[in-house]
């Protein structure tokens, strides 16, 4: 637990360094989407909200990729 203590988390850099945006056409693509679903997830809640909030924009979209496992768990964790 002293790693989720430490000021700066992976999940607050990669949101940083790669941007909303680009995460999101990272959910169209299974291991992207499991990715976020990780990220969903993440202990810096601050992250996950902002990434909630930034891909409920795009899950009608998300509802018509089909045969993807990550998608699909990705769209539980947005429901």
């Amino acid at each position: 637990m002293e790693e989720a203590q430490r000021e700066e988390r992976f999940s607050r850099v990669l949101l940083e360094q790669v941007g909303l945006d680009k995460l999101k056409t990272w959910a169209s693509v299974n291991r992207g989407a499991i990715v976020l679903c990780s990220l969903l997830q993440s202990a810096d809640e601050g992250v996950a909200d902002e990434l909630k909030c930034a891909l409920k924009s795009i899950v009608p979209e998300l509802k018509k990729i089909e045969n993807s496992k990550g998608v699909e768990a990705l769209l539980e964790k947005l429901a």
